[in-house]
C-alpha cells in the first residue's frame, strides 16, 4: 500500500510539474493545445526571431533531462545572434549535454522547431525527441524520452517521459 502511494503522490507531483511548466512560455497562440497540433500550427506561420534578452526557463516531467543549471529552473541570457540560433537546437542552449549522444535537428519551419538527442553508445540507448513552438518572447519544447527498445505505453524505466522545457523572456542582459 506505501509502494502504491508513493506512485500516486509522485504522479501527482509530476503533473504539478509539467502543469506549471506549462503557465511560463508557451506562446500564447498555441496555449493548452495539444503539442503536435501546436507545433503544426506554428510550422505555418511567417518565421519571427526570438528577442534576445534573460529567459527564465522551467523544466517539467522525465528526469532524466536536466536543465544546465542542473535544477528543475535556469536563467539563459541570448544576444541576438543567439535568438536567431536558438530554434535551430533548443536543447542545446537550455539541456545539459549528454555524453556519447549526437543531434538530429530538423530544419525550423515557420516558428515550429523539432529534432531528437539519440544516444546509441551507452549501456542503456536513450532518445530525447521533442517538438517546439516560439514566438517573439517565449518558447516551449514538448517532448518524450525512452530507454532501450523495449519501452511502450506499458512499460517505463524510471527517468522516462514527457517532459516540457518552457521559457519567457524577462529582461535584458549582457554576455
Amino acid at each position: 500500500m506505501r509502494l502504491r502511494t508513493f506512485f500516486v503522490v509522485s504522479a501527482m507531483a509530476a503533473a504539478s510539474a509539467l502543469a506549471a511548466c506549462s503557465e511560463i512560455g508557451s506562446p500564447s497562440s498555441q496555449a493548452g493545445s495539444d503539442p503536435r497540433a501546436a507545433f503544426e500550427a506554428a510550422s505555418l506561420e511567417t518565421p519571427i526571431s526570438l528577442v534576445a534578452g534573460l529567459y527564465e526557463v522551467r523544466l517539467g516531467g522525465a528526469t532524466l533531462l536536466e536543465l544546465k543549471s542542473g535544477s528543475r529552473t535556469h536563467e539563459v541570457c541570448l544576444n541576438s545572434y543567439d535568438a536567431m540560433q536558438f530554434p535551430k537546437d533548443p536543447l542545446s542552449w537550455t539541456a545539459e549535454t549528454w555524453e556519447n549522444c549526437s543531434s538530429e535537428l530538423d530544419a525550423p519551419k515557420g516558428n515550429g522547431m523539432s529534432g531528437a538527442r539519440v544516444c546509441l553508445e551507452r549501456k542503456m540507448p536513450m532518445t530525447a525527441r521533442y517538438t517546439g513552438t516560439h514566438d517573439a518572447e517565449t518558447f516551449r519544447i514538448d517532448g518524450l524520452i525512452k530507454q532501450g527498445s523495449g519501452e511502450n505505453e506499458s512499460v517505463m524505466h524510471l527517468g522516462s517521459g514527457n517532459f516540457i522545457i518552457s521559457g519567457k523572456r524577462v529582461g535584458d542582459c549582457s554576455l
